[in-house]
């Protein structure tokens, strides 16, 4: 049904392209409809804790839920209120440019008893990581790894991970929630070296490049009006950066946009090929065809987006949705968010030339801890600060040094755990495994 769906409303876009009707126009106002459609049905949503909580990397604290309609979703704690809408801006921009890309929404959720904001993105079950080091490239997956290459320059987006899905369905990315990273003039030049894309061009020969392909994708972005991108920009991003610096930085990421070819083509260059690969950039005529290609690509990509919300929205309406419950798990996010923030600040200063005491650190974090402990009256919540305090404690004293959030970052498990004893828990980059044999006799 929904492949018959999106064939008829195909049909109706081929019309539009052969009488020349503004196929961006179109395609903006799909984008506006998919992202209005999704949000509406997350809040018609409710979500319950997955059985199994992968061991997940990354700076964030996590947690994976699952729907009333059987899909999987990865909320990330710790998101201020303007924050949070990066990711999904990211996003936007990538859906836009028909590169698939993994959804991203603001969300806040109740966890044992307080609301947590966050951003909730869809957890993609049948994918594997990209194996940057011996991975074999289909031409497909060549040509996705370009282009979304070139959205992200443009985007100045950090690192973001890219996932195999399997059954042959190509590759998909995300995480793109530092938008603007490499905007400043010291950082700009380096895309190709700070960033995953080093080593994803690492897999590529020069021969995989169509250059032609990718100047009519960059003439592709280009067409993007810029009064859309204002209103994407100012919904998502101006709060977060404040009215000043939004401003530039709306100046710049629209500029940027109008000299895509060049600027891309100078970091390519300068990064990836030799002098005599140059004269491969030519600055012709765009291929009207290929770029209505592009166009026809991404639309049929929102449309399928739209029907399978369209659908699930319509069985909302029958069916019966169990009322959102309180999501109980071993964790304290008000315990992650001291912890990071007192290393930010100590981080910050050490960037800044000062010298830093690395022993007040930490009893700076674990005072914190302690009066926050006292005061918790949520037993799962106060396990999760005794779990920080224990974390934080063994870390200093291994390391030596301020240790990273991410060495340090408890993962949360269900509650229902407590009932196991010994209790095991685990954190770090490296799974590292806590036992907490004594729960039961008066740790909490």
């Amino acid at each position: 049904m929904v492949k018959a769906l999106v064939l008829f409303l195909l049909c109706l876009v081929l019309i539009c392209v052969v009488v020349d009707a503004n196929i961006i126009r179109f395609l903006e106002s799909l984008n506006t409809i998919n992202q209005n459609l999704a949000e509406s049905l997350l809040k018609r949503s409710s979500f319950r804790l997955a059985r199994e909580q992968p061991l997940l990397s990354g700076e964030s604290d996590k947690l994976l839920l699952e729907d009333n309609f059987g899909r999987a979703w990865l909320f990330k704690f710790g998101y201020g209120a303007d924050e949070r809408r990066k990711e999904n801006f990211s996003a936007r921009i990538l859906d836009l440019a028909g590169v698939d890309s993994i959804s991203a929404f603001p969300f806040t959720i109740s966890i044992n008893g307080t609301p947590v904001p966050g951003i909730i993105i869809r957890f993609i079950r049948e994918a594997d990581d990209l194996d940057l080091n011996k991975e074999v490239l289909s031409p497909e997956d060549k040509d996705y790894i370009i282009r979304a290459s070139i959205v992200d320059y443009w985007l100045g987006s950090e690192s973001p991970f890219f996932l195999r899905r399997k059954q042959g369905k190509g590759l998909i990315s995300g995480d793109r929630d530092s938008p603007f990273f490499f905007y400043s003039s010291e950082e700009a030049p380096g895309f190709f070296e700070h960033s995953v894309y080093k080593q994803l061009y690492g897999l590529l020969d020069k021969e995989d490049i169509d250059f032609t392909k990718t100047e009519d994708f960059i003439f592709y972005i280009g067409s993007f009006r810029d009064d859309y991108l204002k209103k994407l920009f100012n919904e998502n991003m101006s709060l977060y950066y404040g009215e000043e610096e939004s401003q530039v930085l709306l100046e710049e990421f629209l500029r940027k946009k109008n000299n895509l070819g060049e600027g891309f083509k100078k970091s390519f260059i300068n990064s990836h090929t030799t002098k005599s690969t140059e004269s491969t950039f030519i600055a012709g005529k765009p291929n009207r065809s290929n770029i209505r290609l592009y166009a026809l690509r991404a639309i049929k990509r929102a449309l399928l987006e739209i029907a399978r919300n369209a659908l699930l929205t319509t069985r909302s309406y029958f069916s019966y949705a169990p009322p959102q419950k309180d999501i109980v798990i071993v964790f304290s996010p008000k315990a992650a968010f001291l912890t990071a923030s007192i290393i930010e600040q100590a981080e910050d200063r050490i960037d800044g030339g000062e010298q830093v005491n690395i022993g007040k650190v930490k009893y700076r974090i674990l005072s914190a801890l302690e009066a926050l402990r006292q005061r918790e009256e949520n037993r799962h919540e106060k396990l999760g600060v005794i779990l920080y305090i224990e974390v934080i404690s063994r870390r200093f004293d291994e390391v030596g040094a301020i240790p990273e959030y991410t060495d340090m970052r408890i993962h949360p498990v269900a509650a229902e755990r407590l009932e196991t004893r010994p209790l095991f828990f685990y954190y770090g980059e490296k799974n590292k495994r806590l036992t907490l044999d004594d729960w039961d006799k008066g740790a909490f």
